[in-house]
């Protein structure tokens, strides 16, 4: 199965309130992440570096939107840690491609590259959310794998 994905850079300033911390954890390496679970049932992926974040979700025709910013010296959460282990067997990724096994997502932009720009390791977290909201299309609420 193959499908395109159209991709779409937000300029948005983002409050960082009511974000669920979440750890992406594969092997030794560690990303520091958050979710904002929404009422109306849309999810905002975080991932952070040392100054910025990205964001990502998607919108209601399942378009990702994502959007980069400066964040302050430190996020204070008040609730439990979330530990997610990045499982990357049979997933690979290029510029503009997602492919697991038999299922090939096509992103409209070079997303992957453009993240790598932004900050190295960003394309391995960020391969595996993609993976999640696009071809899983796992919530986190209530995934526990």
């Amino acid at each position: 199965m193959e499908r395109t994905v159209d991709v779409y850079y937000v300029v948005h300033r983002d409050g960082l309130s009511r974000l669920s911390p979440v750890i992406l954890r594969l092997g030794d390496d560690v990303w520091n992440g958050a979710i904002k679970r929404k009422s109306n049932g849309v999810n905002k992926y975080y991932l952070f570096t040392d100054s910025i974040y990205v964001k990502l979700w998607k919108d209601g025709e399942h378009n990702l939107l994502y959007s980069v910013d400066n964040y302050g010296t430190g996020i204070f959460f008040d609730e439990e840690l979330q530990v997610r282990e990045i499982v990357l067997t049979d997933l690979n990724w290029n510029d503009r491609t997602l492919t697991y096994k038999d299922t090939k997502i096509k992103f409209t932009v070079p997303i992957f590259r453009v993240l790598k720009q932004i900050y190295t390791w960003l394309p391995t977290p960020v391969a595996y959310l993609l993976f999640d909201m696009f071809i899983r299309n796992t919530d986190w609420d209530s995934y526990q794998g």
